[in-house]
């Protein structure tokens, strides 16, 4: 991990909007023994694979998908996910859709996660109510996502 350290800009679409820095010396879960299934669907592919890399990097088993068939597709040969991460706005459909129909298909998910830059989503919808345990709001500090897996 100490290799990886540093920081990078991801941009994508009309503007460059997270800004990633990575210490080089904090322990993954994988050097501790502790490898998460983390499944991620957003639409945003340079962001998914930005946040796949780091991910994995911080040592936990990460599926990636920008779109939303597949990931249901996908869901059809698992039994369970610790972490689920999704978008909620996905183009062919929004992340709340997408949850429903994953959970539908009987997969086991620890904790589900909402990241979105439509923060006025929260005043419109209790996303407890609909099967969310967190929600981050984009640009996302990836040191507030780390926490919040490290605790899960």
């Amino acid at each position: 991990m100490a290799a990886l350290s540093g920081s990078f800009r991801v941009c994508s679409g009309l503007a460059c909007s997270l800004l990633l820095y990575i210490a080089g010396n904090i322990r993954s879960r994988d050097e501790q023994g502790c490898k998460m299934k983390i499944m991620v669907v957003d639409d945003d592919k340079a962001f998914l694979r930005s946040l796949e890399i780091l991910l994995t990097g911080a040592g936990h088993e990460v599926m990636a998908f920008s779109s939303p068939v597949k990931a249901v597709s996908a869901v059809e040969s698992m039994d369970h996910v610790d972490i689920l991460i999704l978008d909620y706005c996905l183009g062919e459909i929004d992340g709340c859709v997408l949850l429903e129909t994953i959970k539908s298909l009987s997969l086991s998910i620890g904790a589900v996660i909402m990241i979105s830059a439509h923060t006025d989503i929260l005043e419109k919808f209790d996303l407890a109510d609909l099967g969310f345990d967190y929600f981050i709001s984009k640009p996302i500090v990836f040191d507030e996502l780390k926490s919040l897996i490290d605790v899960l």
